[in-house]
């Protein structure tokens, strides 16, 4: 049974989202500069605020140089007011930069932070409404079910963001199922971990990249189950290539965001990868390895298709397309030509092929069936 300390933990991420006070130290090399900062979580965005009296060129030379750089902010000591908060800026880096003068906002892609003198249950904040799980509300507060032969609980947090309790080794597998069911990207927004000899908790805060978007793919129309909590209840985690099973599914829901082009080359990269990887298939090229996957899950159509590119007139230095890797060449190496997307425009049916071989994929490795 899953021992929940929820009023602590929403304790603690209120008192985090609030502006915090601390000491901003940077090291510009020669000097230190200390600035007065604020610290804060707001809408799922980590903001360092702060406002520079002396150095002010030096600083804003050097955060710029950060920021283009994708350098992390390991010359960055962030001295929180309270005791009982410390905050580690070492991997965080730059997102955004707002300037005023000499008020600087920076928005971090992440932050860790301890909070001392007390530890609590593991869990994590995703990015999904709670009125997506059916039965949680914020009255409810809770929902609890079995599956993957462990206990998940989900909890309120607020309108757009749930609470995820579930033993850690299936914490990235119960997420990926979640987006498949979604068809969209699901991730972390924060993460508590207990520390119970150091009697303490360790946080990590991430900014917010995705907006919840529920999305339908075939996925939906073939899987039982009415609501991500039965959804999950039917998938196992006892395929021999299961921690293969996320990049599936993340580059499945993914590709529904690109355009019509990048979404088949993505497909093709699948099913490509997964005779490769999973069926062992690795001395082959792209399109005999697709070949291989289309023939493991017996899918049928693809004389249909290759008549299709074959009969669109496409070609790539001289040499007419007539078949799903000289498509793929023509999509990736011409840089998405205005040809590929007049093509996929056209003839929607080839992405759909390729759409129904990755629904296999994904439902192959997360041990679904289909009705």
């Amino acid at each position: 049974m899953v021992t929940i300390d929820s009023v602590y933990i929403e304790l603690l991420i209120n008192e985090i989202k609030r502006y915090n006070m601390a000491l901003l130290k940077i090291d510009l090399g020669n000097e230190i500069a200390e600035c007065k900062a604020n610290f804060s979580y707001i809408d799922n965005h980590i903001v360092l605020a702060f406002q520079a009296k002396d150095h002010i060129l030096e600083i804003s030379g050097f955060i710029t140089d950060c920021f283009n750089n994708g350098d992390l902010l390991e010359k960055f000591t962030l001295q929180s007011d309270k005791e009982n908060i410390e905050v580690d800026l070492k991997n965080s880096s730059i997102d955004k930069i707002s300037c005023r003068g000499h008020i600087f906002e920076l928005r971090l892609n992440r932050v860790e932070l301890i909070h001392k003198n007390k530890s609590t249950t593991d869990c994590i904040v995703i990015n999904l409404p709670p009125k997506q799980i059916d039965g949680l509300t914020e009255e409810s507060k809770q929902k609890t079910i079995k599956a993957l032969e462990s206990e998940i609980v989900f909890c309120h947090n607020d309108e757009i963001s749930t609470y995820l309790f579930c033993p850690k080794n299936i914490q990235n597998y119960v997420m990926s199922l979640i987006s498949l069911y979604c068809c969209c990207p699901i991730e972390i927004l924060c993460e508590f971990c207990n520390d119970e000899v150091n009697n303490q908790t360790k946080v990590k805060l991430y900014s917010q990249k995705h907006t919840f978007e529920e999305n339908t793919s075939p996925i939906n129309l073939r899987i039982k189950g009415g609501n991500i909590a039965e959804f999950i209840q039917y998938a196992h985690l006892n395929h021999s290539h299961i921690n293969d099973m996320p990049r599936y599914v993340r580059q499945f829901v993914d590709s529904y965001y690109v355009s019509e082009p990048q979404r088949f080359n993505m497909l093709f990269a699948m099913a490509s990868s997964y005779a490769e990887y999973i069926l062992g298939e690795g001395h082959k090229g792209g399109g005999d390895l697709v070949k291989c996957t289309i023939n493991h899950f017996q899918v049928y159509g693809l004389d249909k298709i290759k008549g299709i590119i074959q009969s669109a007139g496409l070609s790539r230095n001289g040499k007419n397309i007539s078949c799903l890797t000289d498509l793929r060449n023509e999509s990736e190496h011409n840089l998405y030509s205005d040809d590929s997307y007049v093509f996929f425009d056209k003839y929607p049916s080839v992405n759909i092929f390729m759409e129904e071989i990755a629904c296999r994929i994904v439902m192959e490795l997360s041990g679904l069936k289909t009705c």
